[in-house]
């Protein structure tokens, strides 16, 4: 690393250190704003679009009301334990619901 830094300074690149948020806090967020309009965009823009199907996983998973998306986290979280916890966060929201996730996300 030391050495690809002196590289990069070197050449007048300036570096900036970087911590990457906590990938669960990631995930929620991701999720957050994917289902905050019910994942309307999400599907529109993959409308024509052929996919991987864990995406259209995603996108389905975006539409679920709160309720049912609550009560399938615990299975979710059993059979994928990662994604079960964010689970809980793509339901469509109030626009200043919206808003404060995406005021979180700019940090």
């Amino acid at each position: 690393m030391a050495k690809a830094r002196r590289a990069l300074e070197s050449r007048g690149h300036e570096l900036v250190a970087f911590s990457p948020p906590r990938v669960h806090h990631a995930m929620g967020l991701y999720f957050g704003l994917v289902g905050a309009d019910g994942g309307a965009v999400l599907r529109t823009a993959l409308r024509h679009d052929v996919h991987d199907p864990a995406i259209r996983h995603l996108v389905r998973l975006a539409s679920w009301p709160r309720l049912l998306a609550a009560l399938a986290r615990p299975v979710v979280g059993v059979l994928w334990p990662r994604l079960g916890s964010s689970l809980c966060q793509a339901y469509p929201r109030r626009a200043e619901q919206l808003w404060t996730l995406l005021a979180e996300r700019q940090g």
